[in-house]
């Protein structure tokens, strides 16, 4: 699957030391990260703090606290901030 990450501030982390198909992410006060191309194997699990969720096709927002969880469900680009910081990973299935 092909993604494209695209971080809107120089205050994102970036670890792909873990495992195969997981990516974390840090980000800090308003932080956000644009998400491209087909996700829809794609889950969003918080790790701390909290973020703020978009997808195209969906008139729904979310909110994830920690140890919340969302799966992908379009196509098109998604959006992750954090509100006002948080910690989040995509595993890739």
């Amino acid at each position: 699957m092909d993604m494209l990450l695209k971080p809107y501030n120089t205050d994102l982390e970036i670890d792909g030391s873990g495992a195969k198909n997981v990516t974390r992410f840090s980000l800090r006060e308003r932080g956000l990260v644009r998400m491209d191309g087909d996700l829809r194997q794609v889950e969003i699990v918080c790790l701390n703090g909290a973020i703020w969720v978009t997808q195209p096709g969906d008139e729904c927002d979310y909110l994830l606290t920690a140890g919340k969880r969302f799966q992908i469900g379009h196509k098109g680009v998604v959006l992750v901030q954090g509100l006002p910081e948080g910690k989040f990973q995509i595993n890739k299935n």
